[in-house]
């Protein structure tokens, strides 16, 4: 009882201070339904680091939020006051499903971002598609918050801050209204009322976006050059992206766009889906036959292994221990890492067993092999191509794959 009042109380002031963030990012919103009464589901896409408390700007409701232990780690003093639900980043948590129905059936509504990562290139990635499970598991309204401009107002990859308008569509889903619809039709709703791509909604480009050195931290989204073909040359200084290797260069904008347009396209979303592209078409030749080279590599990886958990207040969450410094090679069938330590011996993991694997804040990739969780810190480099490299390779061995194969 005494959290319950403690979460209202401070829901109530958080939203009595919310003014400031308004006039901050210029918040406009825009109503198709109203907010239903009693307990509901929020859903909200993923563009910007404090999306949560964008969230709750717009819906006036108190709002329990499914959070991972990676964001609660620095923030959970707060999370303590917003009652999150803490789960694991990466892993399966049904205890955290079990917390969020007992919330809902306390008349409590709890908020969760169905994608489960923020956005990379401003476009919305794909639900999670156990969301319709939980959906018609909890069987109450559900209210879908749409973000635009929230990427373009703080960029996942960017290393510094920036800000402008950011607009809501607030919409109410009742079970009368997806009850009868199987999983393949409510996803296609869910999808329509939840994507969006701040790089390509030409309604922003009427919006300014401000911020200085907007090339800071590109390396964390681009890791190929289409010039010379370059991985790993990226880097960004001011507005301006460079490419060590072989010297060229493009000003890029608050709006994703880069001057001058290249052979991909004329923005970071074009730059983005490019290499993806370059991923996918790599991985299509390696399957009809492997020549055992790389496909990409990063120097100075800090390897760390899953240690337990820390039960400190502040510093909750996962505990890794150090193991080793060196190189890491990513063939076709395997990660190779190559300890700097030459009395250590190399470390072989198969891409079939990795498991659970997640990016973490532009600074580390961890996942699952073997029944224990590794860490690769990657200072200064991309992680991004592994996480996309694991994503494409495991989609080729898919039933739906394999039989378009034969």
């Amino acid at each position: 009882m005494f959290r319950k009042a403690v979460h209202y109380l401070f829901w109530k002031l958080f939203r009595l201070l919310s003014f400031i963030p308004k006039r901050k990012y210029g918040m406009e919103f825009h109503e198709n339904k109203p907010e239903p009464r009693g307990p509901f589901l929020v859903l909200a896409n993923h563009n910007h680091y404090d999306d949560g408390f964008f969230v709750g700007y717009a819906v006036k409701t108190p709002i329990v939020f499914l959070s991972t232990d990676e964001v609660s780690t620095m923030t959970l003093i707060g999370s303590k006051f917003f009652r999150c639900i803490l789960t694991e980043k990466g892993t399966p948590d049904f205890g955290a499903v079990k917390r969020m129905k007992k919330y809902l059936e306390q008349g409590i509504s709890v908020g969760l971002f169905p994608e489960g990562d923020r956005t990379w290139d401003g476009e919305s990635d794909s639900l999670n598609p156990n969301i319709c499970r939980l959906v018609k598991l909890f069987n109450v309204p559900v209210r879908t918050v749409c973000l635009r401009g929230a990427h373009l107002s703080g960029p996942r990859w960017a290393e510094t801050g920036r800000y402008g308008k950011i607009s809501f569509e607030l919409d109410t889903l009742y079970p009368e209204d997806y009850t009868a619809l199987n999983h393949e039709q409510l996803y296609r709703l869910l999808t329509a009322k939840l994507y969006n791509n701040d790089v390509k909604n030409h309604m922003l480009e009427n919006y300014t976006f401000k911020g200085k050195n907007l090339a800071k931290g590109i390396h964390n989204l681009l890791w190929l050059c289409p010039s010379c073909g370059g991985h790993d040359s990226l880097y960004g200084k001011k507005d301006v992206i460079f490419c060590s290797k072989c010297g060229s260069s493009w000003i890029i904008d608050t709006h994703g766009k880069y001057y001058p347009k290249n052979t991909v396209g004329e923005d970071l979303y074009d730059w983005c889906q490019w290499q993806k592209k370059s991923i996918k078409e790599w991985l299509d030749e390696k399957q009809k036959h492997d020549d055992g080279l790389p496909f990409t590599w990063s120097e100075k990886i800090h390897l760390f292994e899953f240690a337990g958990y820390r039960r400190k207040l502040r510093y909750g969450g996962r505990s890794y221990k150090s193991l080793m410094y060196g190189r890491l090679l990513c063939h076709y069938n395997e990660w190779v890492f190559i300890p700097y330590d030459k009395t250590a011996k190399k470390i072989h993991f198969n891409i079939e067993k990795v498991l659970y694997y997640v990016e973490g804040l532009n600074e580390n990739f961890s996942f699952h092999y073997e029944g224990q969780r590794y860490r690769f810190d990657i200072p200064d480099r991309n992680s991004m191509k592994y996480l996309y490299f694991l994503r494409y390779r495991q989609e080729q061995n898919s039933p739906e794959r394999t039989q378009e194969a034969k």
